[in-house]
Order: structure tokens, then C-alpha cells, then sequence
């Protein structure tokens, strides 16, 4: 049996105390062990530079579209990893990514998760020119 606190696999295990379970008896309880797996800084980093050409692709499909131009340029400007390496966290990145071409120029939101999965979303929704 594992023990609370025990570190297998930079995974940490936390004991749960389960109790009111219909199948034991009144005043009974249970103990359950989860397993929370956090992952280390240098991989959250090595994530988040990995996705970065791919939120910008993602960025420049949209804005060929958005803008009505074939000839996009990208540029990340910020992005987010919210709890990304935290167990149990919604593990994404959001950048922020500048599209510009054919005189226009926009922001885009672009999430992505680690298994390479991007998408891009409107930022302000406002086009400027160039």
C-alpha cells in the first residue's frame, strides 16, 4: 500500500477519507488514496516553447480568413500556462498573437494543449490598419 505523502513517478499520492458510503455500516469510514501528478517547472517550460509555432499557425490560419489575406505575418506577444503542471489543473496554454497583412492587423486568443491541439478565438475582435 502507498502512503500519503509518498512520491512514485513525480506523482504525490493524498489520502481521502470517504465517508456516509452506503455499503459500510454507520459510522464506519473508508480511506482512499488518489494519486495527484504534477509536472516540473523545466517541463512546463519546455511545453509552453514547444506550442508557441503552433499557436502562431493556428493564429495565422484564422487571420488568412479573418482578414481576407493570404500573406499573414504572426507575432506572439504574451501567453498564459494558468496552473499548467499543477495536478489536477486544465493543462493549456493561451497566447496572445498579433496577425497582420494586406494593411490590417489583429489580436487573436490561440489555446493549445500539449498533444498539439491549437485553437483561435477573437481577441478584441477589432481590425486596425496598418
Amino acid at each position: 500500500a502507498k502512503q500519503v505523502g509518498q512520491v512514485e513517478a513525480g506523482c504525490r499520492v493524498i489520502g481521502v477519507i470517504l465517508q456516509g458510503i452506503h455499503i459500510m455500516p454507520p459510522g464506519q469510514a473508508r480511506a482512499a488514496l488518489l494519486v495527484g501528478c504534477a509536472m516540473p517547472p523545466a517541463r512546463v517550460e519546455q511545453n509552453i516553447e514547444a506550442m508557441q509555432p503552433l499557436a502562431a499557425e493556428a493564429a495565422k490560419e484564422r487571420a488568412q480568413s479573418d482578414l481576407a489575406c493570404g500573406s499573414v505575418r504572426t507575432t506572439v506577444l504574451d501567453h498564459d500556462a494558468g496552473d499548467m503542471g499543477k495536478a489536477y489543473a486544465l493543462n493549456r496554454v493561451e497566447y496572445t498573437v498579433r496577425a497582420a497583412g494586406c494593411g490590417r492587423a489583429t489580436d487573436y486568443r490561440v489555446a493549445c494543449t500539449p498533444k498539439g491541439v491549437c485553437s483561435a478565438m477573437a481577441g478584441s475582435g477589432i481590425v486596425e490598419r496598418e
